[in-house]
């Protein structure tokens, strides 16, 4: 009988330190800082005073000049997460690029890591106004103004009159305002 008393005393005490081990791992899945990512510094190549040039068919341009990079960092909190109470916060770095163009016209790019990194633009070129998202790793090949361009991401939304497209390593390849298409000069 005290051989069952002890083996029973030792499997709960073995089962007790084993459940104490096992709380240290409670917050072993806590988010880490997340830096901007090689594959979005080449999405988003514009830096200062860096000039980029797109052009129609008939050979009109649209010229902007980046005005700005600015990065920051975003603070984050795990509270989504069963493990929130002991995770500390984290950090996300974004980057912002300023466009500006003649008259009117202008372009901003802004990175938005939400679990995957989405690309947000607003623009005014050629007196359109425009916004959209690129959050699809979806990659196309594109033809505009006769010029092919390959791993692109492509953005398809309804009521737009300026779609965008934006290659995997050169930024923006092109787009279309009312259906003209616009290609990158390079």
């Amino acid at each position: 009988m005290k051989k069952c008393a002890y083996l029973f005393l030792m499997f709960a005490y073995l089962f007790i330190i084993a459940g104490l081990a096992g709380c240290g791992d409670k917050c072993s899945g806590c988010p880490k800082d997340v830096e901007l990512s090689d594959v979005m510094e080449q999405r988003i190549p514009y830096q200062a005073g860096q000039i980029t040039r797109f052009a129609n068919a008939f050979g009109d341009t649209i010229v902007l000049n980046c005005l700005e990079r600015v990065y920051s960092q975003e603070e984050r909190f795990a509270m989504e997460r069963p493990e929130s109470e002991c995770c500390p916060s984290y950090f996300v770095e974004n980057v912002h690029v300023k466009m500006s163009g003649s008259s009117s016209s202008f372009l901003n790019i802004r990175t938005d890591n939400n679990g995957g990194y989405i690309i947000r633009i607003s623009a005014n070129l050629e007196g359109k106004d425009y916004s959209g998202e690129y959050f699809s790793n979806k990659l196309d090949s594109i033809v505009l103004s006769n010029k092919a361009f390959y791993n692109v991401l492509t953005m398809e939304k309804d009521n737009q009159e300026i779609f965008m497209f934006i290659g995997l390593d050169n930024g923006i390849v092109g787009f279309t305002i009312n259906g003209e298409e616009w290609a990158l000069v390079e």
